[in-house]
């Protein structure tokens, strides 16, 4: 068979030397090759341009910097967590009386408190008094509380004082309170302003607020606007009072130490085991109490208060659900379990996944979990059926409270349950 190429055709494949190059005489190089690997002449410079007329120099003009970008700032939320928990509530507001020369006194914590809190009011003069602290154990735990702050957040524009009487001072919970009241005059005795200066340990808070003493030496009394503070001599004992329009009156459970010249009080309030005893009268946590002379009369206003706690650094309502919750997840646990829905066919696709901590003990847990894993089954049908077009938060929300009933009805405990359907 011929050949396609003839033997003088030499065919290179890439770097595959060739069988003329594998012999020992080189092949001569053609005219192409030389001029391609000759060297190369360097271009000849060009003559210098003939000296003429100079152009004009070009102006420059800078260019405008270019307009920053708008861009939209980062939303910071620096208001106080209790200015925010108090927004997100009913406010509570005390109308104004028409009688300038009468006294209104509020107690805004319990009397079981061993400092009371309570706000005096005389025209458009608001003074607190005490601090109304305490503490609340749930699940195991001790939370610090403070009163209702809706009421006295309305009259921070008329609070005029915030008297201080006890030494033992808890200023985590000032720290929370000032700030949203715009921090108001702190009045004290000398001991208790050291006391409150000594633990606060916020450079900032520190320099924000203003102390004042209320006695000073020698003085048995301090006007701060329409109120006047004085010393009180009763039996024997020395009481904070205050004088007011026509009415004079004393805080039996807040003693002094100073024994200077007294003034006769006409009216004691102290607490008792079923409130505040005033005048032969008792009021609770409030009540609205208007006094003028000897005469005494209930206002048909009573607030409704909360107890705010301290939960780490957020602050909570008592009567909220958050303490709920824990108190019964640490009584009956909490039941999880998810199921996977067809939303076409609206059936359970699959199997059921339960899970469950403290609610039932591991040798009745096989049972248990078997049976609430049938009324699953069975109320969704039942749900569906009642309501093909049931959304999907109605759907959760029978879940759970049919099978929170059927948990109780099966142990005798209500966990909290958390139902999860998942589309398919």
């Amino acid at each position: 068979m011929d050949h396609i190429f003839g033997d003088s055709d030499d065919i290179d494949f890439g770097s595959t030397p060739s069988s003329a190059s594998r012999s020992a005489t080189p092949p001569a190089l053609s005219q192409l090759d030389r001029q391609m690997f000759a060297p190369r002449t360097p271009a000849p410079r060009l003559a210098p341009r003939a000296e003429g007329p100079a152009r004009p120099a070009r102006e420059y003009t800078p260019r405008p910097p270019r307009a920053p970008q708008a861009t939209e700032p980062a939303i910071i939320d620096n208001t106080p967590a209790l200015s925010r928990l108090i927004a997100g509530m009913k406010s509570s507001f005390l109308p104004r009386e028409d009688d300038i020369s009468s006294v209104r006194i509020i107690a805004l914590s319990s009397h079981m408190s061993t400092d009371p809190l309570f706000m005096i009011r005389s025209d458009d003069t608001t003074i607190l008094m005490g601090s109304g602290f305490g503490s609340i154990s749930r699940s195991g735990r001790t939370y610090p509380t403070f009163p209702d702050m809706r009421l006295i957040f309305s009259e921070k524009d008329r609070i005029r004082a915030w008297i201080l009487t006890d030494a033992s001072i808890d200023v985590a919970k000032y720290e929370l309170i000032l700030p949203t009241l715009g921090f108001p005059p702190i009045y004290a005795t000398r001991g208790v302003i050291a006391a409150f200066r000594n633990n606060i340990k916020n450079t900032v808070f520190l320099e924000s607020c203003r102390f004042f003493e209320l006695f000073a030496d020698g003085t048995s009394s301090r006007r701060i606007w329409d109120i006047e503070c004085i010393i009180a001599d009763v039996a024997m004992s020395t009481h904070l009072g205050f004088k007011a329009g026509n009415s004079t009156f004393a805080f039996a459970h807040i003693s002094l130490t100073s024994m200077d010249l007294g003034i006769s009080v006409i009216t004691m309030i102290s607490p008792t085991a079923e409130g505040f005893s005033i005048a032969s009268d008792t009021f609770i946590t409030g009540e609205v109490i208007s006094l003028k002379w000897w005469i005494l009369s209930r206002n048909a206003m009573k607030f409704t208060f909360d107890t705010f706690f301290v939960d780490g650094l957020s602050i909570g309502v008592v009567a909220g659900y958050a303490l709920g919750d824990r108190d019964q997840l640490a009584e009956s646990g909490v039941l999880i379990f998810t199921l996977e829905e067809d939303t076409r066919a609206r059936t359970i696709a699959g199997h059921i996944f339960i899970d469950s901590r403290g609610f039932v003990h591991a040798y009745e847990m096989m049972y248990i979990h078997k049976e609430i894993l049938k009324w699953i089954r069975q109320t969704y049908e039942r749900l569906i059926v009642e309501n093909p077009k049931v959304e999907r938060g109605e759907l959760v929300q029978s879940l759970r409270r049919e099978i929170t009933k059927y948990c109780y009805l099966l142990t005798g405990r209500t966990p909290v349950v958390m139902p999860i359907v998942i589309e398919r």
